[in-house]
């Protein structure tokens, strides 16, 4: 085997030709097998690139559990698992709380709640009940509002008192 095909082995196992041919000149001092290095160290990596999915040295560091990209922009939620950014214990309240006392607790800024989207709402089993989600709680209120306001104005109407 001549020194330009060791050089296209290494640039198709790098994935690096151009490394790999002044690799291959490094060692060798030739530079009489530059055009056929440069032929051979491009089909390596072209062949790899076509063929395997991942070059062969990262899938060793692959085998081994680390998550590695071969873009060179890196998407954080591609490389990120679910189980090293979800909260472990997240914060609840309970089934029985009253909305504007969540709300109230969201408004004083309460650390366990108000940075949050959403927050889940569990029976006195500890089962979750619902999903309280911050979105909706202005369009929630807004609602519960006008239909205590209607309620109010019919009682009115009737002569009853509007007892909360």
């Amino acid at each position: 085997m001549g020194n330009d095909q060791y050089g296209g082995i290494d640039g198709g196992t790098m994935r690096s030709p151009l490394t790999a041919m002044i690799f291959t000149l490094e060692l060798t001092h030739d530079l009489n097998i530059l055009p056929a290095l440069l032929v051979s160290c491009i089909a390596a990596h072209a062949l790899t690139v076509l063929l395997l999915r991942r070059s062969i040295l990262t899938e060793k560091v692959v085998r081994h559990g680390y998550h590695v990209t071969r873009e060179y922009s890196v998407d954080p939620l591609a490389v990120l698992r679910v189980g090293e950014v979800m909260d472990r214990d997240p914060p609840t309240v309970p089934a029985l709380m009253k909305v504007s006392e969540l709300s109230d607790l969201i408004a004083k800024g309460d650390p366990d709640l108000s940075h949050r989207q959403g927050t889940l709402i569990v029976d006195g089993e500890s089962n979750l009940a619902r999903h309280y989600h911050s979105r909706r709680s202005r369009s929630c209120a807004r609602e519960i509002s006008e239909r205590v306001y209607r309620r109010r104005s019919r009682q009115s109407e009737s002569g009853r008192r509007f007892c909360g």
